[in-house]
């Protein structure tokens, strides 16, 4: 079977990637932060500051937060050949913040909230201030 010269044939686009400008600014993420519910505030600081994934972030034990060094231990998370969690850290505020929201759990689980109301939480404050704004899978 012959495919022809498509290797030879192939050229880049000259086009420059469009890039929008909607990454929103401090008094937009603090609006947008402020109208969220509590537990989805304590997720939403986490995602901002960590760098983790929304089912990362909904999977955290207390036990995986060293509030001493604001170190997230997520390595225990994806337990398979093709994915992989490490470690992630946190600011010394949003650690104190997520230390203050964990006193009152009961449990071992950080979080309680499924990835939909999460998701239903963000898409109502953006639709509300109209900050566009959603937790990455």
């Amino acid at each position: 079977m012959y495919l022809g010269n498509w290797i030879i044939e192939f050229k880049f686009s000259k086009e420059k990637a469009k890039i929008k400008n909607v990454i929103p600014n401090n008094n937009q993420l603090v609006l947008f932060y402020s109208k969220l519910d509590y537990q989805t505030q304590m997720v939403f600081l986490i995602l901002v500051t960590s760098g983790l994934r929304i089912g990362e972030v909904l999977s955290l034990k207390i036990d995986d937060i060293n509030f001493k060094t604001n170190m997230i231990d997520a390595s225990n998370i994806h337990k398979s050949d093709t994915k992989s969690s490490w470690i992630s850290f946190m600011t010394h505020q949003v650690s104190d913040l997520i230390q203050i929201y964990s006193k009152a759990l009961h449990g071992n689980n950080l979080f309680q909230a499924s990835y939909k109301t999460v998701q239903n939480n963000f898409h109502k404050v953006s639709k509300e201030t109209g900050i566009k704004i959603k937790p990455i899978c």
